[in-house]
């Protein structure tokens, strides 16, 4: 009798009481809360490194293309017959339309595929008949490209397809096609002379561009060639935003090209440097979806992130390859 209370009490001395199994839970429940945002934070800092090399690698591409052809990719221009007969996507790209700004309606990341190692995306269509390139055209539409997306905002897919242009024809299917988180530097705006109001292009890519190195006499450092562009949160993958609302391939829209341009006088401004905001939409801006800076790739091929508190004005003379100007080193991250 004795032997067996000895055994109780040495069962109960080690047990856990109900108070200190809760303490024990709480202390968990602790550390784990403050874990969780070092987690997320490590995770966010690989996205963004992982971002960046996207963005180098575009800049590779671009300068490749410099390279081969004397100047940077064209911007190419809106040109995509949307008439209830025609075939989704058709007029988007033109395959047999080499590289040349006049010749070209698709886009810079179109024109760049053959120094991305992408010869074959680039060649779909090529030399058929206008049926058969019609459709070639639409298997380059549903292919997206993992270097085009920012692993912070949206995985590597097809998204849909919404024309939303005044009197854009309106599909009755929602189709899916490839789009893309990085625009090149258009540095778009409206100027005045005489009454007369028009528009300007002071950066890198935009319609009909055939922009060579010594067309940047602010120099290769000092302008941006491609960045992140701003999307809203709230249409992600919805496609509805008015700048990603079109396949990354076709040519001249806010799709691809975005502007730093900014002067509180003037006609346009496309909006500041922001990071993405749900309810707020900048369809002509640079943004992004990390926390603090978007990154971005200058003419020389060097990567800089950028933070969102940078003067409007100095982010304005980042974009103009020729006002002669230069901004401090202490505006990027």
């Amino acid at each position: 009798m004795v032997r067996s209370q000895k055994r109780s009490l040495v069962r109960a001395k080690n047990g856990f009481t109900l108070v200190e199994l809760l303490v024990v839970i709480a202390i968990i429940g602790t550390l784990v809360a403050l874990l969780l945002p070092a987690v997320q934070a490590a995770r966010e800092s690989a996205r963004f490194i992982t971002c960046a090399n996207h963005i180098r690698q575009l800049g590779v591409g671009c300068l490749n293309h410099l390279a081969a052809q004397k100047h940077f990719p064209t911007g190419g221009w809106h040109s995509m017959d949307l008439s209830p007969d025609a075939y989704p996507f058709q007029g988007m790209v033109k395959p047999d339309g080499g590289f040349s700004g006049r010749r070209q309606p698709g886009s810079w990341v179109y024109n760049i595929l053959p120094y991305m190692e992408q010869k074959q995306l680039r060649d779909l269509g090529k030399g058929l008949s206008p049926d058969k390139q019609a459709e070639a055209i639409y298997q380059l539409a549903q292919t997206p490209l993992e270097w085009m997306y920012c692993p912070s905002r949206r995985a590597p897919d097809v998204y849909p397809f919404h024309p939303i242009y005044p009197g854009d024809f309106k599909p009755p299917t929602v189709y899916k096609c490839a789009k893309g988180d990085y625009a090149a530097n258009i540095h778009f705006y409206f100027a005045e002379r005489s009454g007369t109001r028009f528009a300007v292009a002071d950066g890198i890519v935009y319609t009909w561009s055939e922009i060579r190195s010594i067309d940047i006499t602010d120099g290769l450092s000092n302008t941006i060639l491609v960045g992140e562009k701003y999307l809203n949160p709230d249409h992600y993958l919805d496609g509805l935003e008015y700048g990603d609302a079109y396949c990354v391939y076709g040519g001249f829209d806010t799709n691809t090209l975005r502007s730093a341009y900014f002067k509180p006088d003037g006609f346009f401004d496309p909006g500041p440097l922001s990071h993405d905001r749900a309810g707020l939409s900048y369809f002509w801006s640079f943004g992004s979806a990390h926390p603090h800076s978007a990154n971005f790739v200058f003419c020389d091929g060097s990567v800089h992130s950028i933070k969102y508190e940078i003067d409007r004005t100095l982010f304005n003379y980042l974009g103009n390859r020729r006002d002669r100007h230069t901004v401090p080193a202490d505006c990027y991250d």
